[in-house]
């Protein structure tokens, strides 16, 4: 059986990525309608040849410089809502405000400053993720990233890492989030 949804739109997106795996990408979608087709076979699947984004490739910089991590997660919502109109089937999707979050996991010991640092000025702070990978290039541009403290977790003997939280905001005419793909990089 094959699922087709209809009126299809981006509810979230999540890219994570972690030391020595490829960057990772869930979407979340919704559709105004859904229909089904009973075949045996299954629709036509183009294998995507191009390359693929590993977690040594990145560049996370915010705050004036590059920031070593182990770990980061960015998040879009869309905050997509779905609308009944005399209807049993959505006949509308609505969305809201678009809400980004980027965390990650940086050594205590090289970010400590980031700790204490209070980001409540309106300015807030800008920022980069930068995925490169032979001849293309994607790249995050935040143009107004607050963060709040996060006591970071110390298990045992080992590094301890602070988690760094943003929420990237919209400042008149800088968009919260912007994306780049450049092929020819």
């Amino acid at each position: 059986t094959t699922h087709t949804l209809n009126g299809c739109v981006v509810d979230k997106a999540v890219f994570t990525g972690e030391v020595g795996q490829p960057i990772e990408l869930t979407i979340h979608c919704i559709g105004t309608t859904e229909s089904t087709l009973d075949t045996d076979s299954s629709p036509a699947v183009a294998i995507d040849t191009e390359p693929f984004y590993v977690f040594h490739q990145g560049v996370m910089t915010t705050e004036g410089g590059s920031k070593n991590h182990k770990k980061f997660v960015l998040v879009i919502d869309n905050k997509v809502t779905p609308e009944y109109y005399q209807s049993q089937t959505v006949t509308d999707l609505c969305p809201q405000n678009r809400e980004v979050l980027l965390g990650f996991h940086a050594g205590w010991g090289g970010q400590s400053a980031l700790y204490s640092t209070n980001k409540a000025s309106s300015a807030g702070a800008t920022g980069t993720l930068v995925l490169t990978n032979s001849g293309y290039s994607t790249t995050f541009t935040f143009g107004n990233l607050k963060t709040w403290a996060k006591t970071p977790n110390i298990e045992g003997k080992h590094e301890i890492m602070l988690p760094i939280q943003y929420k990237a905001f919209q400042s008149g005419a800088t968009k919260e989030l912007v994306v780049t793909h450049d092929a020819a990089a």
